[in-house]
């Protein structure tokens, strides 16, 4: 997992690309992305009102592209479910692919290690990881 930013990194050429990206979205919504959005994301992935977001115009609501933060739901009641989905990789990315600004952007030099994570630490519970493509 990436826990420093790599020597040279930089930090203002994928900021540029971020940028970009949600440039486009805001002027193409419809586009093919590699991440959801919309109103029917906000509200089923991240629990917006539907009401809510059915009083805001159009033009802004398809454009959405936020993110969520599962953790802070609170403790998973017994019997209870979790699902967390982010990009993962089989093995640690190599230096070069963790400072390349154009694999941050596109959320895959920040990618966890699949095996860092099959058995994160979970006390009082039973855990099942599934995983799928």
């Amino acid at each position: 997992m990436a826990t420093s930013c790599p020597m040279n990194f930089n930090v203002g050429y994928l900021r540029d690309q971020v940028r970009n990206t949600y440039d486009q979205v805001a002027r193409e919504p419809n586009r093919h992305y590699h991440f959801h959005r919309g109103p029917d994301y906000a509200h089923s992935f991240l629990g917006y009102d539907r009401n809510e977001l059915a009083a805001l115009p159009a033009l802004s609501t398809e454009r959405f592209a936020g993110v969520g933060n599962p953790l802070s739901i609170g403790p998973v009641e017994p019997g209870g479910r979790l699902y967390l989905a982010d990009v993962v990789v089989q093995r640690e990315l190599t230096e070069e692919a963790r400072s390349n600004p154009d694999l941050w952007a596109a959320c895959v030099a920040g990618a966890l290690v699949w095996s860092t994570i099959i058995s994160p630490p979970v006390t009082g519970s039973i855990l099942e990881v599934h995983a799928e493509k």
